[in-house]
């Protein structure tokens, strides 16, 4: 059984406001089509392409979902089954998270959602207009801290074995049993 995801951010209602606004063109193009003259089916064309438009990015940004569970962030796009993506990032591998919203943001209650991978100049992963973007981002960091933290832990308690392997490694290299290069691999292997 699957455990129920901890927070989830889909697009906000405003998303599809422009498309909205865009949909009576389509509509003047259909009824100015009546009729049969060449020209009346050139508009019919032109007004049922800017409505399969429409329809299409609605559906393609109805598509997009961030889940996030105790151990991984889950996102998904696309609604066709050639389009969807669906991508996983277990904590261990983000480093952060952060969203952005202005005022209008803030007021209609949607934002921008985005996820570091490393830490310095990296690629970052963001969608636009997302609902719960600040609590899916806290959430995020809490997760991602959690996460050092027993890592952390864990390496403080195993700093004797790190210590004897690395001393282990220092007596092969004296011995002539592996190479200066191989030494300096292995070391920081185990420094992680």
């Amino acid at each position: 059984m699957n455990a129920p995801a901890i927070c989830v951010s889909r697009k906000h209602w405003a998303t599809y406001t422009p498309w909205i606004f865009i949909s009576p063109v389509a509509f003047l193009f259909l009824l100015g089509s009546i009729g049969s003259t060449t020209y009346k089916t050139l508009v019919l064309t032109i007004g049922l392409t800017i409505l399969a438009g429409i329809v299409n990015k609605i559906l393609s940004q109805r598509a997009v979902k961030w889940s996030l569970f105790d151990d991984k962030l889950v996102v998904e796009s696309g609604y066709l089954p050639w389009t969807k993506s669906y991508w996983t990032f277990p904590i261990e591998t983000i480093y952060e998270s952060f969203y952005e919203s202005g005022f209008l943001h803030k007021l209609l209650g949607f934002g921008t959602l985005v996820i570091r991978r490393t830490e310095g100049s990296t690629t970052s992963i963001e969608s636009r207009v997302m609902t719960n973007a600040s609590s899916m981002a806290s959430d995020i960091n809490y997760l991602v801290k959690e996460f050092r933290g027993r890592q952390n832990s864990s390496s403080n308690t195993n700093s004797g074995s790190v210590a004897d392997e690395l001393l282990k490694l220092g007596e092969l290299l004296k011995q002539g049993l592996i190479t200066e290069q191989e030494f300096n691999l292995e070391k920081r292997r185990v420094l992680g």
